[in-house]
């Protein structure tokens, strides 16, 4: 449950990667005017990175007869109650020991909504090169289209909601996002700004094969 959307992100994000490489190239020698490896491996993580984010949250999607399988599995509505999650930890692991608790799956999940959007801070912040509350926005929008998605059955073309719309994950989603804006500098230090490289342009550099 937890490890196949991962597989669908590296597999199905290279090949994004794959598709998007040459206009990247072409891209980069005329902001930069030169290949800069580190961004490209950059624009490979964040192909990655999106198709991951779309397999863990709008994946897989029903199949066969969807009236019955919306009878069966299909949700009523949102949850909109903020911070529900805290009541649905506390009712699932009482009795429990600590150990047994942070394994339980009621925190597994809120931690895992946590880290998902972690990512996208860091890459907004650091490989995009927006200021820390635009990324902390963009979280914030990108998780709600995420689950306005899931809520209205992918906007009506699946005629129930199959994943559960729950305003927690919009909060603890953004909290991710703020996370990896927050380590960004640190975790991607190594990663060249692109405003960086383009005021570097006009400096005249030795004339190589690859050149």
């Amino acid at each position: 449950m937890w490890t196949w959307p991962a597989y669908v992100g590296v597999i199905g994000g290279l090949v994004v990667f794959l598709l998007i490489l040459l206009p990247v190239v072409v891209w980069q020698y005329r902001r930069y005017g030169r290949l800069s490896w580190l961004r490209l491996l950059g624009s490979a993580a964040v192909a990655v990175y999106g198709v991951a984010l779309v397999a863990y949250t709008l994946l897989p999607l029903p199949s066969g007869d969807l009236a019955q399988w919306c009878a069966q599995h299909g949700f009523s509505g949102p949850q909109l109650n903020p911070f529900q999650f805290v009541d649905d930890i506390r009712r699932d692991t009482a009795g429990m020991s600590t150990a047994a608790r942070l394994r339980s799956p009621a925190v597994l999940q809120t931690v895992f909504n946590v880290v998902l959007f972690i990512p996208w801070g860091v890459l907004v912040r650091r490989f995009f090169g927006w200021r820390l509350p635009l990324t902390v926005l963009s979280a914030f929008a990108a998780s709600l289209f995420i689950e306005t998605t899931q809520g209205t059955g992918i906007y009506g073309l699946i005629p129930c909601s199959y994943r559960l719309a729950d305003v927690d994950d919009l909060l603890t989603n953004t909290l991710g996002g703020l996370v990896g804006a927050l380590i960004a500098p640190v975790v991607l230090r190594w990663m060249p700004r692109s405003t960086d490289l383009a005021a570097q342009r006009g400096v005249p550099r030795p004339v190589t094969v690859w050149r």
